[in-house]
């Protein structure tokens, strides 16, 4: 497809070294299935920048994250255009790195790279109200914001996705044999370990009281509730893939912030792109996905509504025609290709 700059460079975390490395991960493949030329420079790693190499940063799409570029010093190149996730829009507060000013006037175009809710974000980096006038969908999964009079830069929202690509969706997956168990390998609480160990969080930040109420519903209907956390046992996407299938039920679980805001977490699009049944306690998911997700705030019956559903293959084999043609990091590629075309 068409696209201004000579390539994407990716500057940031490794796969495993962070969340953002299962994101980058998937950038990078997304790219690559779209012909796009496309590096990934890990600088926790020492690589060093050198204009000379083929990641030089010249007529590029620099795509980072806060943390992996400004505290690894990612240089600025002003024939290129930058897409950076968390700058945040809280001067003063206590995730402030410099904002969008460390880029403004010194790259060719930025971008501010921000989470996609249903709703809202409000927490320490930002603060923001989704207005659909202001920001509109530019593809499934990606709205874009153009520069106004109070903020003089443009932004994206996006989603996260399924780390399949289109092509490895194989929709006889939903025939997996399913265990009496039911796996979580997402965080739990402030993460760390486990529903009995993990480190404490804020009620507004807690998954805990879910997963616990999941639990419950779990044994009383003898199936064993399983976890493992990613923080002390980080899981290849083979091994994520695999629990999924084989557990009864997979409903994914947001904290309290997360409702409200109607975060969309890629667990949803993960699962589904596994054959596993899709459903959430998250209203702004089950909007997102216009109804195709089994909803239920309440998690102890959530259990039940999947249980009655998991052997309806023909719902499952929608979601995941779904999650094939709009939320893969394909793309979520082709949207970020659209934004950086922008003048």
């Amino acid at each position: 497809m068409k696209f201004r700059h000579k390539k994407v460079v990716i500057w940031g975390w490794p796969l495993y070294g962070d969340t953002f490395g299962y994101i980058f991960h998937g950038l990078y493949r997304g790219f690559k299935e779209l012909g796009i030329e496309v590096h990934w420079i890990d600088p926790t790693q020492g690589w060093a920048y050198e204009p000379t190499t083929l990641a030089s940063l010249s007529d590029c799409l620099v795509i980072g994250e806060v943390h992996g570029s400004i505290q690894n010093h990612l240089p600025l190149d002003p024939s290129s255009t930058y897409m950076i996730h968390n700058v945040g829009n809280k001067p003063g507060g206590p995730m402030d790195y410099g904002g969008a000013q460390n880029y403004i006037d010194k790259v060719r175009r930025f971008i501010d790279w921000r989470c996609c809710p249903m709703y809202s974000w409000d927490d320490s980096i930002y603060s923001f109200e989704i207005d659909n006038n202001k920001m509109p969908w530019i593809g499934p999964g990606s709205r874009f914001q153009k520069a106004d009079n109070t903020e003089n830069y443009d932004k994206i929202y996006t989603c996260w996705a399924t780390n399949l690509l289109p092509s490895e969706i194989n929709f006889d997956d939903r025939f997996v044999k399913r265990e009496k168990v039911s796996w979580w390998v997402g965080n739990i609480g402030g993460g760390q370990g486990g529903l009995d160990d993990c480190n404490e969080s804020p009620a507004h930040g807690d998954n805990r009281p879910m997963l616990r109420e999941f639990k419950r519903a779990c044994e009383d209907a003898g199936v064993e509730f399983k976890s493992n956390c990613p923080w002390k046992n980080p899981l290849s996407f083979e091994q994520q893939k695999e629990l999924a299938q084989k557990s009864w039920v997979a409903p994914d679980f947001r904290h309290p912030w997360m409702l409200k805001w109607g975060y969309i977490p890629c667990r949803v699009m993960k699962n589904i792109s596994y054959g596993q049944l899709g459903a959430t306690n998250s209203r702004g998911v089950h909007e997102f996905f216009e109804g195709n997700v089994v909803f239920n705030e309440d998690p102890y019956q959530l259990f039940y509504d999947c249980q009655s559903k998991m052997n309806d293959m023909d719902f499952i084999l929608s979601q995941m025609k779904m999650v094939k043609e709009k939320h893969t990091y394909v793309n979520r590629c082709r949207s970020i290709i659209e934004a950086a075309n922008e003048s």
